[in-house]
């Protein structure tokens, strides 16, 4: 799920940079995630997922970015049972690159 080559070169080879910025995805996605269930607003769903995207990018988590752009190009719809499904394959991926996260940290 994360290209550490790209997380290596965006921390700069620092391991103690590299764990601190993982931390702060995972902490960062997680609450982004939230918020695009949550949101009743068509601008803060673009914004959240439009920064989940870069957050993804910066380490390496290409399938993250790719979906959370997917869903920043999404229509917006405030019925929850659309928005789920929009968001479902997102969260599953964010819940992988999580698990994958802990496994790194560990």
């Amino acid at each position: 799920m994360i290209e550490l080559d790209v997380l290596d070169r965006n921390t700069f080879g620092d391991r103690q940079l590299r764990e601190e910025v993982l931390g702060l995805f995972r902490q960062q996605s997680l609450q982004l995630m939230a918020r695009l269930e949550e949101t009743s607003s068509a601008t803060d769903w673009k914004i959240s997922a439009h920064k989940l995207k870069g957050s993804a990018l910066g380490i390496g988590a290409q399938s993250v970015a790719q979906l959370a752009a997917q869903v920043e190009q999404a229509f917006f719809s405030n019925s929850l049972s659309s928005r789920d499904a929009a968001l479902a394959p997102l969260r599953q991926a964010i819940e992988a690159t999580n698990r994958e996260i802990s496994g790194l940290l560990a």
